[in-house]
């Protein structure tokens, strides 16, 4: 399974690296992505030992905000209408922003 939160309070890459690392300890996350630039992050995950309500807890009790990306907020909120790419490749996961 996988997730896409917007995520506010990020400042700076410290922030990512804090975010990501703290949810990679987590039990049942496999990925996480956070870009500073979009406000957002990918997280897959094991459905079966975590939710997404779960892992956005966890970026708010790190100090930051995490809600789900809804697509009816795309017309409200311009910033959210970005496109994004992911791959597999050697049980890596890759994210690309498009422009």
């Amino acid at each position: 399974c996988w997730v896409c939160l917007v995520v506010g309070g990020m400042t700076c890459s410290s922030c990512v690296n804090k975010i990501e690392t703290n949810l990679m300890k987590l039990k049942g996350v496999q990925t996480a992505i956070v870009a500073l630039t979009t406000q957002k992050g990918v997280i897959t995950y094991d459905c079966d030992l975590i939710s997404p309500r779960d892992i956005a807890d966890h970026i708010v009790s790190l100090g930051f905000t995490a809600d789900l990306v809804n697509i009816k907020d795309r017309g409200d909120r311009s910033y959210l209408d970005h496109r994004y790419t992911f791959y597999w490749t050697n049980m890596d996961l890759y994210f690309i922003y498009e422009m």
